[in-house]
């Protein structure tokens, strides 16, 4: 690289830097994928994370040909967004460059619908279906390596659920939740991978001990069906959701980064302690007074949630509430975990599981305060004017306001909430409708 190129980059940095430092110290930046009814896109708002007034608000990109928006990540740097588009057959994934001015967007495409998307450095992985992993070089953009269970494990395996990529960025694990409709290609797994070459180290399969909770006739309901991922090397503990079951895998995380299970077990996340129904389906993984906990938020019909302390290795609150509450967000200062309801709800049928939505407008606040003394967990709820169905963090640690995705219909408006005060402060209309999000400090 050289003469008027790397000129080029090297101001584009400098810009970078400048307009971070010029920025407000209490600036937040929150990205979101949007639809219009005739493009998906990119946008990016400007928050205050003291007084919640919003700054500039713009759409970064935009496309007719982009036409479902749906998952972003913003690396740690703040110079690239990556989102997808659930779509097959052309370019697919966006990369916005934040560090041109203005912001840039190229395109790639993966062989067929992305998914979860994992950033490391300036790099990320990307996970979809037909069990199809690439690894991307942002800077370029360029595919890196491309991986398939179908054709890199044996057994051959089915879709990646969830990757989680180690503190080092030198490997991921993946889920694989189910198997394939004819159960050829299997699930139940979790798969070690090296980044960013994508070379196989270990395949875990985890143990399909509970066969009354199987569907007999349905293939791809044969397991436990791992999903979400929490890794806790302070506690050197792996955390695994277990959706069929209706519970967790427990395990020594070291042993697993070796390739082999060790003093592994299940727990169960309904609130009466039964097995297979209680869907956990949302989690967040949060310290508090020197110890690690997963909140596991349930989407079966009875709802609730449990919580597990990584150490103990054991559920040690439960607490009834409705089902189906989404993206939960732990509030360090104020010891508040916020969920919304979108109402995700997964039930037993004859012929396999069935999931339909019930958005409401009660915000759920969880006091986790007494957590670690009592093993107490208490729930407040709110009752909003719209329906609510994603909140998003301004500033986790020490602040004091959320943001959530809210409208009469469809998640359209962001409305600034205030968690001391416990009210509306401004509700702030979107580019359109809201897909998913991410905030960047």
């Amino acid at each position: 690289m050289s003469g008027p190129f790397r000129s080029h980059r090297s101001f584009a940095f400098v810009l970078l830097v400048y307009l971070i430092l010029v920025q407000p110290a209490t600036a937040a930046d929150l990205y979101y994928t949007f639809h219009d009814g005739e493009r998906g896109g990119l946008a990016r708002l400007i928050i205050d994370s003291e007084t919640g007034e919003a700054g500039s608000h713009e759409v970064l990109f935009a496309s007719a040909e982009c036409l479902h928006p749906r998952k972003l990540a913003v690396t740690d740097c703040g110079r690239y967004v990556i989102m997808a588009s659930e779509e097959s057959g052309r370019h697919n994934l966006y990369i916005t460059n934040l560090q041109n001015d203005p912001p840039t967007t190229e395109s790639l495409r993966f062989l067929t619908e992305p998914d979860e998307i994992r950033t490391f450095g300036t790099r990320a992985i990307i996970g979809g279906s037909s069990g199809n992993v690439i690894t991307i070089d942002l800077e370029e953009p360029t595919i890196l390596a491309r991986w398939n269970a179908r054709r890199d494990l044996s057994p051959s395996g089915h879709k990646t659920e969830d990757l989680a990529v180690l503190p080092c960025g030198e490997r991921a694990i993946m889920s694989f939740q189910k198997d394939n409709r004819s159960g050829r290609h299997r699930g139940s797994r979790v798969v070690i991978v090296t980044l960013p070459e994508l070379e196989t180290l270990y395949d875990l399969h985890l143990p399909r001990n509970r066969p009354e909770l199987h569907f007999p006739d349905v293939p791809r309901e044969q397991g436990p069906n791992p999903e979400v991922i929490h890794l806790s090397p302070r506690t050197n503990t792996f955390f695994v959701s277990l959706d069929l079951y209706g519970g967790a895998a427990l395990a020594d995380l070291d042993a697993v980064l070796e390739g082999r299970w060790s003093n592994l077990r299940y727990v169960t996340t309904a609130v009466d302690g039964s097995w297979g129904d209680a869907f956990p389906d949302r989690f967040v993984h949060f310290s508090r007074d020197g110890r690690d906990f997963v909140l596991a938020l349930n989407s079966g019909e009875a709802g609730g949630g449990a919580v597990v302390d990584l150490e103990k290795r054991e559920v040690i609150a439960r607490a009834e509430m409705r089902h189906g509450l989404e993206t939960p967000i732990y509030f360090e200062r104020l010891g508040l975990v916020v969920a919304t309801p979108a109402g995700k709800l997964k039930r037993r049928g004859p012929e396999g599981l069935i999931r339909t939505f019930h958005p409401g407008g009660e915000l759920h606040l969880l006091d986790v305060t007494r957590l670690a003394s009592r093993g107490e967990m208490r729930v407040e709820k709110h009752e909003m004017e719209h329906l609510l169905f994603r909140a998003v963090p301004v500033e986790p640690r020490a602040g004091t306001l959320v943001l959530l995705t809210m409208g009469q219909e469809v998640p359209d408006h962001f409305g600034v909430f205030d968690l001391e005060k416990r009210e509306l402060r401004a509700v702030i209309p979107a580019r359109g409708e809201i897909v998913r999000t991410a905030a960047w400090r």
